[in-house]
């Protein structure tokens, strides 16, 4: 019981560092991705499943991952623009009927893409060897292809947000524990495009397939 004990509170313990140093990371905006991209990583695979040390596979992930992750920074730089300039157009020059669709269109198109990008796409880029239009479109295709579970995303990470607005210090674990929950719901997603188990060389650790 104490031996289970101390395994929970460690855990919550990496959440919680692990979920303080993206927030760190992300800070010259440009290395987002890479750092959402290393932060599930290492939840996945050590918080969750014990497999290597929690800060050993974060840095691993986000070194291996670093030019491409900050190409997909970009891209999600470019859509938040997009997004923040339609809905301030919409608030301050309300024009025709038609132009107010338009902008709140493309305000919730550019609010699906980077939702995308940061629940799917990095995830995607922690496992796959993908270029980077591979990358979206994969994290498209889970979107589209599991909506339940894209809806359970979108309601874990609204949650977490709102009692971060009312009770700012979950502000402190929510990356980590918002990244603990996303797991059970984005790795089935993509084991369904991960090989058998009895494909790989005898030896190989499969845990991205427990």
């Amino acid at each position: 019981m104490k031996g289970r004990a101390f395994s929970i509170w460690t855990a919550a313990a990496d959440l919680v560092a692990l979920g303080l140093l993206t927030l760190l990371l992300c800070l010259p905006i440009l290395t987002i991705c890479p750092a959402v991209t290393a932060l599930y990583y290492s939840v996945a695979k050590s918080v969750r499943r014990g497999r290597g040390g929690p800060y050993r596979e974060y840095f691993r992930s986000f070194k291996e991952n670093l030019l491409q992750g900050i190409g997909l920074s970009v891209i999600l730089a470019l859509f938040c623009a997009v997004g923040f300039f339609a809905a301030t157009y919409v608030v301050n020059r309300p024009l025709s009927e038609a132009v107010d669709f338009f902008y709140r269109a493309t305000f919730f198109f550019a609010c699906i893409v980077v939702f995308m990008i940061l629940a799917l796409a990095c995830p995607v880029l922690s496992r796959f060897r993908f270029k980077t239009a591979q990358v979206l479109l994969f994290g498209l295709r889970l979107l589209v292809r599991f909506p339940l579970r894209t809806l359970g995303l979108i309601g874990v990470w609204v949650a977490l947000g709102a009692g971060g607005w009312f009770f700012p210090p979950l502000l402190l674990i929510a990356p980590g524990l918002g990244t603990l929950l996303a797991t059970f719901l984005v790795e089935p997603s993509m084991q369904h495009y991960m090989p058998e188990r009895s494909q790989f060389d005898e030896g190989t650790d499969t845990w991205y397939l427990e």
